[in-house]
């Protein structure tokens, strides 16, 4: 992926190629000038092996991240930066995973309400949309802040946001 930079929608477009393929799953090599840091964990749980600064980083030093990743190897100046991303796969796969969390450490039902929230939906339409009661709800956004140590639903929603996980 070559961009200038790493966006939401950027990583929108990954998701959705990673959905209609799922047969065909290639590690992901990101190309940028900027990546903010809110996007990292997202890209990681999409695939991302390698990230490439774009002004520093030429045509060579492209194919070689590319074809590293291809083969599954780990042999280049940016191996740190792979066996970090390697470290939180394996979070993600051993330990979030198992227990229906994504890696920001949210569950389906809980992205769910937070990004209706964050579209501005009181409680009442946000059960009604997702066929819960507003109890149901309720209860989704306090566990979501009391497991987070977060303020409040507000809170919430911007840490979902700044996770990349809405």
């Amino acid at each position: 992926m070559l961009a200038t930079e790493i966006s939401g929608d950027t990583l929108s477009h990954v998701e959705r190629f990673r959905q209609e393929n799922p047969k065909r799953m290639p590690p992901v090599v990101m190309v940028a000038h900027e990546f903010p840091e809110h996007h990292i964990l997202r890209a990681v749980d999409l695939g991302l092996v390698s990230y490439l600064h774009r002004q520093e980083n030429g045509f060579d030093e492209i194919r070689r991240a590319v074809v590293e990743a291809a083969s599954g190897g780990r042999s280049s100046p940016s191996a740190l930066q792979q066996a970090l991303i390697g470290h939180i796969k394996a979070i993600r796969d051993n330990v979030l995973i198992p227990h229906g969390l994504n890696i920001a450490g949210l569950d389906n039902r809980e992205i769910e309400v937070l990004r209706f929230l964050a579209d501005g939906l009181s409680n009442k339409q946000i059960a009604e949309k997702l066929s819960y009661s507003e109890r149901t709800v309720k209860s989704i956004v306090h566990s979501v802040v009391i497991r987070l140590n977060l303020r409040n639903r507000t809170h919430a929603v911007v840490y979902a946001v700044r996770t990349g996980a809405i």
